[in-house]
């Protein structure tokens, strides 16, 4: 059986801004409204059921909203040095210099912030937050930069 969520369709998105370290064009800071995806695959429980809705769909809006209106900037980057200075944090990399309020800011421990790193992070807080039952089979998390593109992932790719 397949359990699917659209995040599109049931308000599971987040606006925030970021950039990619020496990528040419995504170097530069820029926003996107990324939506979240899940697909979970299995057999069903003793209450015939792949999973609860509800509990998948509450946890997946509890880590957009920990994204949502803020700059992301990776903190594992081996390319940017990270300061912190009372209420500012300074981002340097690649020859940029980026002063940000700390509380606009969230610090991912990412290289980059790239929407392949975005969807592993995303996977990982979602386990983290929902221990998966003996009938999970697999799970797949999509975080799309706009509605049709996207980057599936789970970690048996």
């Amino acid at each position: 059986m397949l359990l699917e969520i659209d995040g599109w369709k049931h308000g599971i998105s987040f606006s925030s801004s970021h950039f990619i370290i020496g990528h040419n064009k995504c170097g530069r800071l820029h926003g996107h409204n990324y939506g979240i995806r899940l697909r979970m695959e299995g057999g069903v429980d003793e209450n015939y059921m792949l999973m609860d809705f509800v509990v998948v769909k509450r946890a997946l809006r509890e880590i957009a909203e920990r994204l949502d209106h803020r700059v992301l900037l990776p903190e594992k980057s081996p390319y940017a040095e990270i300061r912190e200075d009372g209420e500012s944090l300074e981002f340097i990399g690649a020859g940029k210099r980026y002063v940000f309020p700390k509380k606009d800011v969230i610090l991912l421990p990412l290289e980059a912030t790239s929407a392949e790193e975005l969807a592993k992070h995303v996977y990982s807080l979602f386990v983290k937050a929902v221990p998966l039952p003996e009938n999970i089979k697999r799970l797949e998390i999509a975080v799309d930069e706009e509605m049709g593109q996207g980057i599936w992932y789970s970690p048996d790719e």
